[in-house]
């Protein structure tokens, strides 16, 4: 799985006082990126706890 964004990547945004529309773009599509990672790591993680379930390694409903 390769994630959208690497350490650091939102922080060392450039931000001025006050912001430009250009600034303001770049941290809205680094956080649209974030909200794909995120995303995407829940799914595998409801994925593995699901097999996990149907071999019987933990309990639950998968």
């Amino acid at each position: 799985m390769t994630l959208g964004n690497a350490d650091g990547e939102i922080g060392g945004l450039t931000i001025s006082n006050p912001p430009t529309q250009a600034e303001v773009q770049a941290l809205r599509d680094k956080c649209e990126e974030l909200a794909d990672d995120v995303l995407a790591l829940s799914t595998l993680v409801h994925a593995l706890r699901g097999a996990l379930v149907v071999v019987g390694v933990v309990k639950g409903g998968a």
